[in-house]
Formats: C-alpha cells, sequence, structure tokens
C-alpha cells in the first residue's frame, strides 16, 4: 500500500517519501512537500491571517521573525499559520507571523522558537502592535518627536538595560531618532510607515522570556500613546478652556512621552 500524505502548507498530497517529515510539540509530527520545505514568498508579502479571540482592548500582535538559516526544523512554524519571505539583510529566511488578537499560548510557542529556529546576529525580530485606521496614525505622526525622542535618548543613555529588554543595541536597521527623522523612515526603531499598527524594529528573539517580556513593554507603551494621548487629542472638542490646540496636544505628547519611560524604566529593573 502506497502511504501518502498532505502538505500542512499547500495541500497537495504526495507520496510520503517525496514530503519531509517535521517534527512538532502539539501534532507529534506533520508533513511538508519539497517545495514549500524551501518557499519564500516575497519581500513585501503581508500574512493577513488572523489568529486568536480578540481581547477587550481591540489590540493585535504580529511579528516578523528573521532567521538566520533556513532549517528544516523552522519549517513547524507553518503549523501556526507563519508564512516564510526572503530578506536580502538575513542569511535566512524571515517568518511572518498571522495577527494575533490576544496573547494567549504565546510564551509556549516562543520556547518553541528558542529551540527549533535558528536566530544570529545578523536577525531581528520586529513587533507590530495596532489595530489603528489613518487618523489615528496621522495623530501619532504629527506629533511623533515629542512623543519618541525623550524614549530614545533615555534609552541610549541606559544601553545596557536597553539591551537586555529588547535583544540587541540599535542598528543600522533600528536607527535612534532626532528632531530631523521623518516618522515614517522604514529603518526607525519605531516606525509609523503603516497606518494599521506601530512597528518597534528594535526587538530581538534572544530567549522566550526577554522575548514575551519585551512584547509586553511595547504593549504598555501602545495603551499609553492611546489613553493618554489619542484619547485625549479632540479634547477641545468638549472642553471650551482649551484655546491653543496645538499647545495643549503638545503637552498630552510630553505627558504621554514621560509614561513612556516610566513603563521602559518598569520593566528594566
Amino acid at each position: 500500500m502506497i502511504k501518502t500524505a498532505r502538505c500542512m502548507h499547500c495541500g497537495n498530497e504526495n507520496r510520503v517519501e517525496n514530503m519531509k517529515k517535521i517534527d512538532s510539540p502539539s501534532k507529534n509530527y506533520f508533513y511538508v512537500c519539497a517545495d514549500c520545505s524551501e518557499k519564500e514568498y516575497g519581500y513585501t508579502q503581508e500574512n493577513g491571517q488572523f489568529s486568536h479571540k480578540a481581547a477587550k482592548h481591540g489590540l493585535t500582535w504580529s511579528i516578523e521573525l528573521e532567521t538566520s538559516d533556513r532549517n528544516i526544523d523552522s519549517n513547524w512554524l507553518y503549523q501556526y499559520n507563519f508564512l516564510p519571505s526572503s530578506d536580502g539583510s538575513i542569511r535566512g529566511t524571515e517568518w511572518k507571523s498571522p495577527i494575533w488578537k490576544n496573547l494567549s499560548g504565546l510564551n509556549q510557542l516562543f520556547r518553541t522558537v528558542e529551540k527549533k529556529c535558528v536566530i544570529g546576529s545578523d536577525c531581528g525580530t520586529h513587533v507590530n502592535i495596532g489595530t489603528y485606521n489613518y487618523e489615528k496614525m496621522d495623530m501619532i505622526k504629527r506629533f511623533y518627536h515629542s512623543l519618541f525622542i525623550p524614549l530614545c535618548n533615555h534609552m541610549i543613555a541606559n544601553r545596557e538595560k536597553t539591551i537586555a529588554l529588547f535583544g540587541r543595541d540599535f542598528t543600522y536597521y533600528a536607527n535612534t531618532i532626532n528632531n530631523q527623522t521623518s516618522p515614517i523612515k522604514h529603518e526607525n526603531f519605531i516606525n509609523l510607515q503603516h497606518d494599521t499598527h506601530i512597528e518597534f524594529r528594535l526587538c530581538k528573539f534572544v530567549t522566550a522570556d526577554q522575548f514575551m517580556h519585551c512584547i509586553k513593554c511595547c504593549t504598555d507603551m501602545v495603551k499609553a500613546i492611546n489613553n493618554n494621548f489619542i484619547a485625549h487629542f479632540d479634547d477641545h472638542e468638549i472642553d471650551n478652556s482649551i484655546t491653543d490646540i496645538t499647545a495643549y496636544r503638545r503637552h498630552k505628547a510630553q505627558v504621554t512621552a514621560n509614561k513612556l519611560i516610566s513603563i521602559y524604566d518598569k520593566y528594566t529593573r
């Protein structure tokens, strides 16, 4: 009897001897076809799949997991709806996660990443947190420097703590920012290039515990931006005492900037 199996990614059926067997912590094993075991989508390919039940606060998360080697074990990520994509800045594959609606189960997933994926010094693990629309992202872009330069300067002044939290120091692909920096510059360590999410480009997976700690820090920062800045952006519409709208918004941005520093300090104690 000829034994066949279906590819976890593309669903094509083939003889088992023509497939790649992938060990999985949760399924024991599954198969991928030879093509999918080496497949890479283009760099700009997005992963629009959603996963998990939505949390009450409405935030979403996704990661871009850069690896130094497309080892066969890394194909277990197909089971969790990651997509492999090419990236000329690394030696391996960049795996793009689905969009998670809550953080449930990620601790265990990251522990398997730690065991099965090869992540070297050339790699980062960008964290994307949303969900926004154009109007809200425009609010953040307009006061980008007031919001993030104080945090950036504080992180530079505490480089050892920054490396321990984020997994690496600032790099060309995760730049510091200054008053001349464009909010949508791709290489910014906090990137506002997209209309749906904030991208934290400094993050790098070192260990499961470190990376989960980093994601929670970034999450608290996004919540602080939402609660202390965006939620008060149009206070002048209900408060007639606000006469200088720009000054008021800048004040709220400065208050939020101090909150971001406090959150950083909390996670680097």
